[in-house]
C-alpha cells in the first residue's frame, strides 16, 4: 500500500466520521408520532377507534377515572419489538407481565408508553385490555413499517435471514440511516469470488469503521442453495468481520431488493426501445452479468451510487465521501 493511498484513505475515513455525525444530527431532529388511546368517563366509557402505528411511533395509553391499569395481552410476542418509555407521573409497568401492577385510581394518568422499534410477526399488531369502571375493555394497534418519507426511499422492508440465522427487516434493521455497500452473489459462482475478494480488501481499508460507520451486505441470489449455514461457512472462509453481513431470503424478496437497487439486467422491453437485440435469460448468463456492480448508499440523505464490484477500495471510499450531506447556505 503506497503512501498516496494511505493518505487518501486517512482523509476519506475522516470524512466518513463527519458524515456519520451529520447523519446522527439529522436523525435526532426527527420527531415520532404519538398515538394516544384514552378512555372517557360517562355512560359510553370507551369505544376504542382503530389505531395504526408505524415503526418509530409512540403508543400512549392515557385512561379515564376508575381505570385499573392496562395489560398488553400478546406481550410475549411483541416485547422484543417495542421499547417502554417513561414520563413524569406515569404509572409503573411490569415488563415481565406486560401490565400495570396494583394500579387503583389512575384518572387522567399515563398508564403506558411504548415506542415501536420493529414490526411484530404476523399478525402485526399489539393487543390490549384494561378495566374502566369495572368493565373490561379491549382493543388492538396495527403496526406497519416506517412511513416512506419521500419518493426516493424505495428500499423494500422485507424479512431476511443472516448467516447467523437471525431474522432481520432489510430496510429497518440494515439500511435505515446507515452508510452501506451492497453486492449480490452466489456462493458457488467463480465470478462472484472476485467481487468477494475485493470486498475483503475494502474491509481491510475500512478497519474499525466497518460495522460502526459503514456496513457491507452480501445478498445471495440462490436462497435454495445458500442457506444461513452455507453463508456462515462462506463468510468464515473469507474472514468476514462484524459489520459485513451475508443475507438470504425468499426469491421474490431478493428480487424486489435487486430491482430497487437497480442491480439488474435491462428488461427486454427497454432493450427493444433502445434498439438492442433480445437476450435469452438463464441462470448461467445471470451469474456472469449480475456481478458487475455494487450499490453504495447513504440512507439518511437518500443518496445512492453504483460502481464496479472490482473497484479499488480507495475508489469506493471516494464514492462514500461524495455522499456527504448537502451544504447549507450561509446566513
Amino acid at each position: 500500500m503506497d503512501s498516496n493511498f494511505r493518505n487518501g484513505r486517512r482523509q476519506v475515513l475522516l470524512t466518513i466520521g463527519m458524515l456519520i455525525w451529520a447523519s446522527a444530527a439529522a436523525m435526532s431532529s426527527a420527531t415520532a408520532a404519538v398515538k394516544t388511546i384514552e378512555a372517557k368517563t360517562g355512560p359510553n366509557v370507551w369505544a376504542p377507534a382503530a389505531v395504526t402505528a408505524a415503526v418509530g411511533d409512540v403508543i400512549e395509553w392515557k385512561l379515564g377515572a376508575g381505570t385499573h391499569g392496562v395489560r398488553i395481552t400478546n406481550w410475549a410476542a411483541v416485547k422484543d419489538h417495542v421499547e417502554v418509555e417513561m414520563v413524569a407521573g406515569q404509572e409503573p409497568f411490569d415488563a415481565t407481565t406486560g401490565q400495570n401492577p396494583n394500579s387503583t385510581n389512575t384518572a387522567g394518568k399515563v398508564l403506558l408508553r411504548l415506542k415501536v422499534k420493529t414490526v411484530p410477526p404476523s399478525p402485526a399488531e399489539i393487543t390490549y385490555n384494561c378495566i374502566v369502571h369495572g368493565a373490561g375493555m379491549a382493543g388492538k394497534v396495527t403496526v406497519t413499517a416506517n412511513a416512506v418519507p419521500n419518493s426516493t426511499n424505495r428500499i423494500p422492508n422485507v424479512r431476511m435471514k443472516t448467516q447467523d440465522n437471525k431474522d432481520v427487516l432489510f430496510y429497518d434493521d440494515l439500511i435505515k440511516n446507515k452508510v452501506v455497500v451492497i453486492n449480490l452473489m452466489y456462493t458457488n459462482c467463480e465470478t462472484c469470488e472476485k467481487g468477494t475478494k475485493n470486498l475483503v480488501q475494502l474491509q481491510k481499508a475500512l478497519g474499525d469503521h466497518l460495522g460502526r460507520d459503514v456496513f457491507i451486505y452480501s445478498i445471495s441470489l440462490d436462497p435454495q442453495t445458500d442457506t444461513p449455514e452455507v453463508l456462515k461457512g462462506y463468510a468464515t472462509k473469507y474472514g468476514a468481520k462484524p459489520g459485513w453481513t451475508f443475507l438470504t431470503g425468499k426469491d421474490e424478496d431478493v428480487d424486489a431488493i435487486r430491482q430497487s437497487l437497480g442491480l439488474t439486467m435491462l428488461s427486454q422491453e427497454l432493450r427493444a426501445k433502445i434498439g438492442l437485440p433480445e437476450r435469452k435469460l438463464n441462470q448461467d448468463a445471470d451469474q456472469k452479468l449480475h456481478t458487475g456492480m455494487i450499490a453504495i448508499g447513504n440512507d439518511t440523505f437518500k443518496r445512492w451510487s453504483k460502481t464496479s464490484a472490482l473497484s479499488r477500495p480507495d475508489q469506493i471510499l471516494q464514492i462514500i465521501e461524495r455522499m456527504k450531506p448537502p451544504s447549507q447556505p450561509k446566513k
